[in-house]
């Protein structure tokens, strides 16, 4: 294992990575917003959406239930300010 220290004057630059702009979160990876009533076409899917929403609004989640039909989580914030939980089942095909 390396340790390194990004208090040097030679840390490491990203600057070099094209699909990336400095101080900018990636626009390429725009799944959606989370939405009631919105059906995804695949349970990866929607788990995509809601991991972009955890890390673009800066909120954890526990999964409550995560089964092959159903999913369920819930808000995870240290200080208790979320009380928001999210549910998707599978109906016709498509998860909603």
């Amino acid at each position: 294992m390396h340790n390194v220290d990004l208090s040097e004057d030679d840390a490491l630059e990203f600057s070099d990575l094209p699909h990336r702009r400095r101080n900018r979160a990636s626009l390429s990876l725009d799944l959606g917003e989370l939405e009631v009533g919105k059906e995804f076409s695949n349970k990866n899917s929607f788990l995509g959406v809601l991991k972009q929403h955890s890390i673009m609004n800066g909120v954890n989640y526990n999964v409550v239930k995560s089964k092959s039909d159903k999913f369920e989580a819930k808000c995870a914030m240290k200080d208790g300010t979320c009380s928001w939980k999210i549910m998707a089942s599978l109906r016709k095909r498509t998860w909603l």
